[in-house]
């Protein structure tokens, strides 16, 4: 059939009615704070606000080869950490800057979410003194077909 003339008519008329859609690479980029002395639960999911939500500490993290460039009591807290600060947003690098910052200096999406991080660690304090804090934070991306 594809050998005849009405064959490869058809195997055009096919090709036209095809449309490839063009693609984008797209990064999601996700800022990871781990929490120290706090407890909810496996699968507690607590919406936090700016983008943050207090969840279990990802996975990948915990097998990320960053764990091996960081202080060994940085690594032992990180690795005991049940939960996290997890934002996701999109950014096409680490260091790219944040439009919605309005500060003087301009600062990257991820020193703003950082600095968030910690004005929500010290929310939690000021609403009942407690233990639970931070001592690092990780900023990663993951690219995607979009």
């Amino acid at each position: 059939m594809w050998n005849t003339p009405a064959g490869k008519n058809a195997a055009r008329e096919d090709a036209r009615r095809v449309r490839l859609k063009p693609f984008r690479l797209v990064g999601m980029s996700f800022t990871v704070v781990p929490l120290h002395k706090l407890s909810l639960g496996k699968g507690a999911r607590v919406p936090f606000g700016d983008g943050f939500v207090l969840e279990d500490v990802p996975e990948w993290l915990r097998s990320d080869s960053i764990l091996k460039e960081i202080s060994h009591t940085d690594r032992q807290f990180t690795l005991a950490a049940e939960h996290a600060l997890v934002a996701e947003y999109e950014a096409a690098a680490i260091g790219q800057l944040d439009p919605t910052w309005k500060g003087r200096e301009p600062k990257s999406i991820q020193e703003v979410k950082a600095e968030k991080a910690t004005l929500a660690n010290l929310a939690l304090w000021l609403m009942h003194p407690t233990p639970i804090c931070f001592t690092s934070a990780f900023h990663a991306i993951s690219w995607a077909l979009g």
